[in-house]
């Protein structure tokens, strides 16, 4: 659905900024913060900025040398665009499964929480594998973030750890296990009866 968007709003960044904005209605953000969050050209964070606040959907302040924009929550037609970019899924499994395969070493993975609209999921995304690089997982999760203009909640274990967890009925793992979730990555064949 993310294409179709990119196609129907016109720029591949626009469905991104949208994103951010809807996710966090209250948030005031500089064009600079935009890129990166949106990790976009700064010159494309500026130019989506400036269309958007043309037509009044984003209110323009400047504070001190700094200018913020935020979401006008008077915007006519603001419910139907927020569920619209909100409800169109940024990023697909497929999308997921190719960002996190790049983690090199990741044995098994796990999406919950916002992917599948599990709100009461301790973790949106769970790595089990070992000696896996945090700097690789930090990348792949602010690529994923950036598409769907919310932070991510995750944590990685070892398989070690992740099977005594399993063992001794571990609360923390439990809850994840025990709400939806969708296993993308599974090179160690679990099925969930170790």
């Amino acid at each position: 659905m993310a294409k179709e968007l990119e196609i129907l709003l016109g720029s591949k960044a626009r469905p991104k900024v949208l994103n951010l904005f809807f996710q966090d209605r209250e948030g005031e953000f500089t064009s600079k913060d935009v890129a990166k969050k949106c990790q976009i050209a700064p010159k494309a964070a500026k130019t989506e900025l400036e269309k958007m606040q043309k037509i009044h959907l984003l209110l323009r302040k400047k504070q001190k040398k700094f200018i913020y924009y935020n979401l006008n929550l008077k915007f006519p037609f603001l419910p139907e665009l927020r569920n619209m970019v909100i409800n169109a899924s940024p990023i697909s499994f497929g999308d997921a499964k190719r960002v996190f395969k790049k983690v090199l070493r990741v044995k098994l993975l796990f999406l919950s929480g916002e992917f599948l609209k599990e709100r009461k999921s301790p973790v949106d995304v769970l790595f089990v594998g070992d000696n896996i690089s945090q700097n690789n997982i930090s990348k792949a999760i602010k690529k994923i973030e950036s598409d769907i203009g919310k932070e991510l909640r995750w944590t990685a274990m070892n398989l070690k750890e992740f099977n005594y967890r399993f063992n001794i009925n571990d609360r923390f793992l439990g809850d994840i296990l025990s709400r939806k979730n969708k296993i993308i990555i599974n090179k160690i064949r679990w099925s969930g009866n170790h």
